[in-house]
């Protein structure tokens, strides 16, 4: 067994190493922050990949969850030796570092809207003023995740009928509130049209933000069936295979920043768990443990409604339009011709969890880490899903005849770039596909927990506490960062 433990934790550090990307792009990419994969973290030399979708993590999937509190007991303790234990955790866990989900969305955060110099020309948005400076409004984006949740794992230990196995089954009762947060300082009002006269009032016209700041679900149910090989002395070694059952509704994934419980995908999967004793001490009766469990879940793919950008960077969704027989009337209307169902294919989801336990009579400490890898989203949508009619991007450039501006930046002033010698109409192959994709993330987190065994009528009872705080390595714009405390309980019969 002692070289099933060498050969476990060399796996374990080997995949969390490969997992951690590079600090920043290799020096011969040409940093695109439309393209996936190129440059997915925040930092000074490598654009923020922004996105108009962000997928939170599962509570049913999250390791920390399920194993703090729980996994020494299940195994070790005197809920070893019972059929069955019904183990419930309550907790809270709210985002943290919230600006950076806001730089995802926008790019840069705080974001200037203004009519000269200014990374968004607030003329997209039909935000003009009178005054000679023109509009100018100052926003900053700092969403806000409150999750509320009951876990319950219903855990079997099946040696009755065949020695070795065991099943459990898990979901989230879960209640999420969002509050998307935006601070805006305008420094002259919008005042060309009646309305809007802020950024907000545009953005909430064009239906950019969910309606719903709150849902209760259920989360994922995920079926695990288990065999434990063998042991050796005091060290464990088990298999199992997993079935992820989806419970996610239809929410409107052209809005950013839902409110979501669940998923719409269905997953299967694999892990290994293994626990070894460091020390044991019959004479106080105390015990060092390390445990560790490594799972993979492959998620099918699925079709959803997705808000994309052009090829002309980010945030080009919000470009002003024209019709080619009206090519003087500009249209707000490009945001909802990017409102298109595309293709996901199959995502994968590589999760490890460690953890020392130390026992002290009835009570317990724990330590843990969890680290948590999911891909990026890869999606495919035929040209033919866009309908653009015979609408072209507006021209701003107004320096010759009226035609249209197919290379136009959101960050354009009146009248710069270079007109099309004649109109361009939109089609499916100016979009961006990856822009509306779920960006790779990775997160780490680091636990502390406090457990007591005891009796009650004859019934083993597990009481836990603990905290933790996760850590988004890199991936802020694409992985929300969290802190969270967790109450649980278990009985056993």
């Amino acid at each position: 067994m002692q070289r099933y433990r060498i050969l476990f934790l060399a796996l374990m550090f080997g995949t969390g190493r490969f997992l951690y990307p590079d600090d920043c792009c290799h020096p011969s990419v040409d940093c695109d922050a439309s393209i996936s994969g190129d440059c997915d973290e925040i930092s000074n030399d490598c654009p923020t990949a922004i996105s108009t979708y962000l997928n939170p993590r599962s509570i049913t999937n999250d390791l920390t969850y399920r194993n703090s509190g729980t996994f020494f007991e299940r195994f070790r303790g005197e809920v070893s030796c019972a059929f069955f234990t019904l183990d419930s955790t309550f907790l809270y866990q709210q985002n943290r570092k919230s600006a950076h989900l806001g730089r995802g969305f926008f790019g840069e955060n705080p974001l200037l809207f203004a009519e000269q110099s200014a990374p968004f020309n607030s003329l997209n948005l039909g935000l003009g003023s009178k005054q000679p400076e023109g509009f100018s409004s100052m926003v900053r984006l700092s969403p806000k995740r409150e999750v509320f949740a009951w876990l319950p794992q219903f855990i079997f230990n099946l040696d009755c009928f065949c020695p070795g196995t065991w099943a459990d089954c898990a979901f989230a009762v879960t209640r999420v509130k969002h509050h998307i947060c935006l601070f805006e300082q305008r420094t002259t009002f919008g005042d060309l049209t009646n309305e809007p006269s802020s950024v907000r009032e545009a953005l909430d016209t064009l239906e950019v933000f969910p309606l719903s700041r709150h849902h209760t679900g259920v989360d994922d149910i995920q079926v695990r069936l288990g065999y434990v090989m063998g042991y050796c002395e005091d060290d464990m070694f088990s298999v199992y295979l997993l079935g992820n059952i989806p419970t996610g509704k239809k929410f409107d994934d052209t809005r950013w920043f839902q409110p979501y419980v669940g998923s719409r995908r269905g997953g299967v999967g694999a892990g290994v768990m293994f626990d070894g004793n460091l020390w044991l001490s019959e004479l106080d009766g105390t015990e060092c443990l390390l445990m560790a469990e490594l799972k993979y879940l492959y998620s099918f793919g699925d079709k959803q409604r997705r808000q994309f950008d052009l090829k002309n960077g980010p945030l080009s969704r919000f470009l002003l339009i024209a019709a080619e027989d009206n090519v003087d009337t500009p249209l707000q209307g490009g945001i909802n011709l990017l409102r298109a169902c595309a293709h996901l294919e199959p995502q994968h989801t590589l999760e490890w969890w460690l953890a020392f336990h130390y026992t002290w009579c009835c009570w317990g400490f724990e330590g843990g880490y969890n680290l948590w890898y999911r891909s990026a989203e890869k999606l495919t949508i035929k040209d033919s899903a866009f309908d653009f009619e015979n609408f072209g991007i507006y021209d701003l450039t107004r320096c010759t005849d009226l035609t249209s501006h197919s290379t136009a930046k959101i960050s354009d002033t009146f009248g710069q770039g270079t007109p099309d010698a004649d109109f361009v109409k939109l089609t499916g192959s100016a979009v961006n596909r990856n822009s509306a994709i779920s960006q790779k993330a990775l997160s780490s987190t680091f636990s502390g927990t406090v457990t007591y065994a005891t009796n009650w009528c004859d019934y083993p009872v597990n009481l836990a506490f603990g905290a933790r705080y996760e850590l988004a390595s890199k991936h802020h714009a694409s992985a929300l960062e969290n802190w969270g405390v967790y109450g649980k309980i278990a009985v056993s019969c």
